[in-house]
Parts: C-alpha cells; sequence; structure tokens
C-alpha cells in the first residue's frame, strides 16, 4: 500500500513539473508573440499612413498585411486558450489531497531545471543577456535532458529579441543540428526565416518558411508561414 502510495504522489509530481515547463515556455511563447504582433501592427500602421499621403503602397499589398495580422491574432487566442487549460490542469494537480508519506524527490537534476526556468523568467522580463546565460549553463550542465532542445531554442530567441538575426540564426540552425526531433523545429524554422527576412534576404526566408510547410504542414507556425510568404517579393 506504502509502494502504491508513493509511486502515486511521484507520479503526480512529474505531472505537475511538466506542466510548469508546459506553463512557462507558453507564458514566453505569448508574450514573443504579442510583441510580434505590435510590430506589425505598427508596420501595418505605418504603410497606411505612407499610402495616404504618398499613394505608394497597393490595396493588394495591406490586404495581405490585413490577413498576417488577422492570423497573427489568431494565433495569439489559441495559444491563450491552450495556456489557460494549463494553468487549470496545474491548479487541479497542485490541489490533490496528500497520499500518505511525501515521496522521496524524483531523481532529476533539478539545479538544471531551475536555470531553465531561471533563464524564461529574465527572458519574460527583457534580460535577454541574462537569459542566454541560463540557457546555455543548463545545456552545458544537462546536454541530452528533456529540455536541451528548448534551451538551445530560447537562445536563438534572445539573439532575435535583441534584434541581432544573425546569431538568431545559428542558434537556430543549432538547435536542428543537435536536437533534430525537437518539438520546437517549426518554431526556430519560423524564427530563422523571419530572421533572414529582416536581413533582407528573401531567397533564404523562402526557402526556410516553404521548408516549414513542406514538413509541418499541420503546425501553427505552418500557417503563419504561409501567409508571410504571400507577403513576400
Amino acid at each position: 500500500m506504502q509502494d502504491a502510495q508513493t509511486e502515486t504522489r511521484t507520479k503526480t509530481e512529474q505531472q505537475v513539473e511538466s506542466l510548469r515547463r508546459n506553463q512557462a515556455d507558453m507564458a514566453t511563447r505569448l508574450e514573443s508573440m504579442q510583441f510580434e504582433l505590435q510590430r506589425l501592427t505598427g508596420k501595418f500602421e505605418e504603410s497606411r499612413f505612407r499610402e495616404e499621403k504618398e499613394g505608394k503602397e497597393s490595396g493588394e499589398t495591406r490586404e495581405a498585411q490585413k490577413r498576417e495580422l488577422k492570423d497573427l491574432k489568431d494565433e495569439v487566442a489559441r495559444l491563450k486558450e491552450r495556456l489557460t487549460a494549463v494553468e487549470t490542469s496545474l491548479a487541479t494537480q497542485k490541489g490533490l489531497p496528500p497520499e500518505g508519506k511525501t515521496a522521496p524527490p524524483v531523481e532529476r537534476p533539478r539545479e538544471a531545471t531551475t536555470l531553465y526556468r531561471e533563464g524564461i523568467e529574465e527572458h519574460r522580463a527583457g534580460n535577454y543577456e541574462k537569459a542566454r546565460e541560463r540557457f546555455k549553463a543548463y545545456i552545458k550542465s544537462n546536454p541530452k535532458g528533456d529540455l536541451a532542445g528548448n534551451a538551445q531554442f530560447w537562445i536563438g530567441e534572445t539573439f532575435y529579441s535583441q534584434g541581432d538575426y544573425e546569431n538568431a540564426i545559428l542558434a537556430y540552425e543549432e538547435l536542428a543540428g543537435r536536437h533534430p526531433k525537437s518539438d520546437k523545429l517549426p518554431a526556430a524554422l519560423l524564427k530563422e526565416g523571419l530572421s533572414f527576412l529582416e536581413l533582407k534576404d528573401t531567397t533564404n526566408a523562402k526557402l526556410l518558411l516553404n521548408r516549414l510547410v513542406k514538413k509541418y504542414p499541420r503546425s501553427d507556425e505552418a500557417k503563419l508561414a504561409q501567409r508571410k510568404l504571400k507577403t513576400i517579393r
């Protein structure tokens, strides 16, 4: 009976830890997308102003921008729903009554997990260099851990957020090379493509966005990539 209770408690702790990681990742991703939404909205308003003043923007271009904004808004809304579901599940797990004695800590590199969580928090606070240090430290201490691929992705995100698109591209490429099965690959392909766009390299941007659509056609990132491709000339 004691063993069964201990096993149940251990599984619950593992579930809570997994939910916490998902919550942190999704919250940061949501914040990143909201920032992108604000950036695109600003560009749209700027282009509309130029059109009204100089007549330089075509109606077709503005319609494409409108569609891109709508897609991003829809994705933000979906992500908010998913985050709410995770938070609800986490609250439910936390509220489970104790069953016998608390099980011993699950064997995992707890310090490494803390480094990852701190990296997420620093990124959300806009402390990108500190966040990058945490993610690198996590990878160094736990190179084959469950979150190693995620940490590498967020290293790319720290560079992207700083406008250092060359290093962002290198970080996303490193993710693909070292963690070919990571669930962050669709997002990495999208952000790598956007990085090339920021560098005015439309050839590589199209190549990566098309690769994303072909390799992960059902992903949310693929939908955004399809819309973005329609706006690239």
